[in-house]
């Protein structure tokens, strides 16, 4: 007795296979199968992968980088420039307020970020940054307006 799974995936290609399996008078019988995409598909093996660290697409989210930051003043070495060794890690927040400077400070207008060569660009440097529409720019640009209208107030 052969026993066939079928998905809706096979459907033709059961069918063809029935018609060559008749007259050899064979035991068939199909068996309906729902595929069930998480617990039949891959995603079992990617969960295994994201645990496996010699996989080369495990990054560690919480890993710092470490990064040579060059000293503003020539410090006690006169001219030579001489830099310090800084731990810095990827915050979603600080990138979207950096793009809004960005904006604000070079005068673009709002749907630059939408253009695929800034997006090419701004994978390259960092391709945990998912950008954001311009229309989420649009609010983070009126947040820092009122926090920087609230800090001149306070201060005068």
């Amino acid at each position: 007795m052969l026993m066939i799974k079928k998905s809706h995936k096979f459907r033709i290609i059961l069918q063809n296979l029935m018609v060559i399996l008749q007259p050899l008078e064979l035991n068939v019988i199909i068996v309906e199968m729902i595929m069930h995409t998480i617990i039949n598909g891959t995603s079992n093996m990617w969960s295994h992968l994201k645990v496996y660290k010699k996989f080369p697409f495990v990054v560690d989210k919480k890993q710092k980088i470490l990064v040579l930051e060059p000293n503003k003043a020539g410090g006690e070495l006169g001219d030579r420039s001489v830099g310090s060794l800084k731990a810095i890690g990827y915050d979603y927040n600080e990138c979207r307020k950096a793009l809004v400077k960005m904006v604000i400070i070079d005068e673009l207008p709002f749907n630059f970020m939408e253009g695929k060569g800034f997006r090419i660009f701004s994978r390259t440097l960092q391709p945990r940054f998912d950008i954001p529409s311009r229309f989420i720019v649009i609010r983070d640009y009126l947040k820092l307006y009122v926090e920087e209208n609230e800090r001149l107030k306070e201060s005068s």
